[in-house]
C-alpha cells in the first residue's frame, strides 16, 4: 500500500480507511446541522457476517450525493463550519469544494484550510474554462 500523502494547501495527511459520504441534511429549506450530527455519531462502523466490523475513519460532506451543486455558496459554507464539530467528534473530515467557478472553489477551499479539515475534494471536469490539471494546481 502506498502510504504516500496528499497535500492540501502546503499541509500532508495520509488519509486510510473508509471515507462515507454524508448526505447534506435540510429542515425546509434551512441547513439542518443537528440531524447530520446524529447520522455521524452512529458507532460509525460497518458490520460484516463474520462478526467483525470495519470501522469508518472519514466524513466526505459536500460530496457527489446530489445536492451540492444546488447549494447557495453561503449554504456550502456553512455546511464546510459545521464540519468542524465532526473533527471534535474525533472523525477525520473532508468536504467537496467544487463550484462553477473558480473565485468560489478558492473561497470554500480556503475556509476548508481555516477549519483544519483534513482536505477537499475537487470536480476538475464540471469546470469548463480550466483543464483539470490547470484546475487542481490553481486550487491546491
Amino acid at each position: 500500500m502506498n502510504k504516500k500523502g496528499v497535500k492540501f494547501m502546503g499541509l500532508e495527511k495520509v488519509l486510510t480507511g473508509i471515507i462515507r459520504s454524508l448526505v447534506t441534511t435540510f429542515n425546509g429549506d434551512k441547513f439542518d446541522p443537528e440531524s447530520m450530527k446524529k447520522v455521524a455519531r452512529r458507532d460509525g462502523k460497518i458490520d460484516l457476517p463474520d462478526e467483525n466490523s470495519i470501522k469508518i475513519n472519514t466524513e466526505f460532506l459536500l460530496g457527489k450525493t446530489g445536492e451540492w451543486d444546488y447549494l447557495t455558496l453561503e449554504q456550502m459554507e456553512e455546511v464546510i463550519e459545521f464540519a468542524q464539530s465532526l473533527k471534535e467528534l474525533g472523525k477525520n473530515v473532508i468536504v467537496g469544494t467544487t463550484t462553477p467557478n473558480i473565485r468560489d472553489t478558492l473561497r470554500l477551499s480556503e475556509l476548508a484550510r481555516r477549519m483544519n479539515l483534513d482536505g477537499i475534494v475537487l470536480v476538475p471536469e464540471y469546470q469548463e474554462q480550466y483543464r483539470a490539471y490547470d484546475f487542481v494546481e490553481k486550487v491546491v
